[in-house]
């Protein structure tokens, strides 16, 4: 039925925003505009950094090989509904998800998938961020 490339081909139609907000932090958006990509990535580097701060830790734990963390915003929660699933094999009946993976692997990509709180517009928040 030519379907064992839909994720890929979602995530083409899905997500066409690509953002570098460092070289530990992608976004990965269905629409977004600079604005709401700056503010979300100051956020998320103040969140780090207020993490890590309270955990008084010195850095990843032995054996971590994560180094970039992935962030998927969808438009809405029915767009997350509709794409989160098929693209990234979660279930949706949430407010978004975070995928560890094996972080001793190799090419491992951490990912938090969530989508955009619709209901606070015009307000930009990405719901559970």
């Amino acid at each position: 039925f030519a379907t064992c490339d839909l994720p890929d081909r979602l995530d083409r139609a899905a997500l066409p925003v690509r953002h570098d907000c460092s070289g530990s932090l992608r976004i990965r958006a269905q629409e977004m505009s600079a604005a709401q990509l700056a503010s979300t990535c100051t956020s998320l580097a103040g969140q780090d950094a207020f993490f890590h701060d309270i955990a008084r830790d010195a850095g990843p734990v032995a054996g971590d090989l994560n180094t970039r963390l992935e962030v998927v915003v969808y438009n809405s929660s029915d767009d997350y509904g509709t794409y989160a699933g098929a693209m990234f094999g979660i279930d949706t009946n949430n407010g978004g998800m975070y995928l560890e993976g094996d972080p001793s692997a190799a090419g491992n990509q951490p990912r938090f998938i969530a989508y955009e709180a619709e209901w606070l517009r015009p307000d930009f928040q990405i719901w559970n961020l």
